[in-house]
Order: C-alpha cells, then sequence, then structure tokens
C-alpha cells in the first residue's frame, strides 16, 4: 500500500510542475494569427487558445475542453464549436487535451487524471478572466472527468455543462459515472452519437433512467444514431446546444 501511495505522490509531482503541452505550434502553422494565451503559477504553466465575441456584449465565456489527443481544430465537433459560438456572442477559449500515462492502475490514472483537470480549471478561473456565465463544453474522458469533479468537491463551478461522449476507459470506473452525469447539480446537456466510445453509447438508457428517478430536471440526453459527423450533422449539433443555452437563461 505505502508503494502504491508513494508512486501516486510521484506521478502528481510531476504532473503539477509539469508545462501543459499541445500541439498548439503545428495549429499556428494552419492559422498564425491564432491567438494564444498564456497563464501560469508557480507550478503550471499554461497555453490557451482564446476566440473573442463578434458582439459588443458576450453572452458569456464557453470553455472548450478536448478529450485525450483532440484539439481546438479536431474535425470531431470542436472545430465547428470554435468557428460558430463567437459569432452566436460567446467568448470561447480552449484548453490544450489533458495527458496521462498508461503505465498504471485505474485508480492511479482516474487520480492523476481528476487533480491535472481540477489544477487546469483552478487556474484558468484565477487568471483566465472569465466573463461569466461560464459554460464547460468537455469531450470524451475530460467530460466525464469534470463530471466527477463537480460532484465531489469542485470550488469553482461553471454555470452548466454540455458533454460530448462523456465515459471512462475503464469499464467499472464507466458504470460508476452512470450517477455522477445524471445527477449532476447543475443544467447539462448530455450529447450522444454513435461514433462515440462504445463505453459512452452502451450507457445511454441507463443515465436517462436514473436522471428520470431521482427527478433530475436539470438534466437532458439527446442521443444520435447516425454514426457520422458531417457538416449538416455538426450545424444540427450547434444549433441544439445554443437552443439548450437560451431555453436554460444562458
Amino acid at each position: 500500500m505505502r508503494k502504491v501511495l508513494v508512486a501516486v505522490s510521484i506521478i502528481l509531482t510531476l504532473l503539477s510542475n509539469a508545462t501543459a503541452s499541445t500541439n498548439w505550434a503545428d495549429l499556428q502553422r494552419q492559422a498564425p494569427d491564432l491567438d494564444l494565451q498564456l497563464i501560469e503559477s508557480a507550478s503550471l504553466s499554461l497555453h490557451i487558445l482564446s476566440e473573442s465575441s463578434v458582439t459588443l456584449q458576450p453572452k458569456g465565456t464557453v470553455v472548450i475542453l478536448p478529450d485525450y489527443q483532440q484539439h481546438a481544430f479536431s474535425p470531431r465537433l470542436l472545430n465547428t464549436l470554435r468557428l460558430h459560438l463567437p459569432a452566436a456572442g460567446w467568448n470561447v477559449l480552449v484548453m490544450p487535451a489533458p495527458e496521462t500515462s498508461e503505465q498504471i492502475s485505474p485508480e492511479q490514472k482516474l487520480l492523476q487524471q481528476k487533480s491535472q483537470l481540477a489544477a487546469r480549471w483552478q487556474l484558468l478561473n484565477q487568471q483566465g478572466n472569465l466573463q461569466n456565465p461560464v459554460i464547460v463544453i468537455a469531450q470524451g474522458e475530460t467530460a466525464a472527468l469534470l463530471n466527477l469533479l463537480v460532484a465531489e468537491a469542485l470550488a469553482t463551478r461553471p454555470a452548466a455543462i454540455v458533454n460530448l461522449g462523456a465515459y471512462l476507459t475503464d469499464q467499472q470506473q464507466n458504470n460508476q459515472l452512470l450517477k455522477q452525469v445524471a445527477l449532476t447539480p447543475l443544467p447539462l446537456l448530455d450529447l450522444i452519437t454513435a461514433v462515440d466510445h462504445p463505453h459512452a453509447t452502451a450507457t445511454t438508457q441507463q443515465r436517462q433512467l436514473v436522471a428520470r428517478a431521482q427527478q433530475n430536471s436539470l438534466y437532458r440526453q439527446r442521443y444520435l444514431s447516425e454514426a457520422r459527423q458531417d457538416q449538416p450533422m455538426q450545424q444540427w449539433l450547434i444549433k441544439e446546444i445554443l437552443g439548450w443555452l437560451q431555453t436554460n437563461g444562458f
């Protein structure tokens, strides 16, 4: 047990003193005018992509949290969000994709992932000049981690969350995630498509049942069985997100 705790401690120490990396350099070659902001503390340095609203009075801030190995220009909806949300009146910030080690147990990995996301979220709230309300659109495993943090002890919560195919790789952990997602104490739009991870698509009905059983009116789910993410589908998803935000008073 002591060896496990020492290993976790080493992982978290290395994590807390790391510079969060992403393929910003590759993206800047595609878009030289990319607006990157550096936010940093004594233990963490983070570049985030900023897109300002086209309106004089923004509706608030949307923070996009990509999944592992995804980025701001990802064709899996993220690039469409980045391009269209400012036109709809929102400031947009895109965090770098998270990092993790596969050479550890599922329990250690989950602890590492949550600690990393919590540290980044805290730094963003301290130095990111976020304009309220703050909406988070999170993808894949990152979405699942955010839901867990909100359910546990996230000091500064967003006003609302949009999940894009939320799941955890470990099946047992993913099954335990069901209640955390369905009972999130914030307005939550749970978007799932047939091209998402099988762990996300396999639990759609269970999430819905848990939310109904607990009468959680803040939870809304949309499952799209069409196995594609072409432009017409992505435009529909954008309208779904914007319509849901407006319905919830954002």
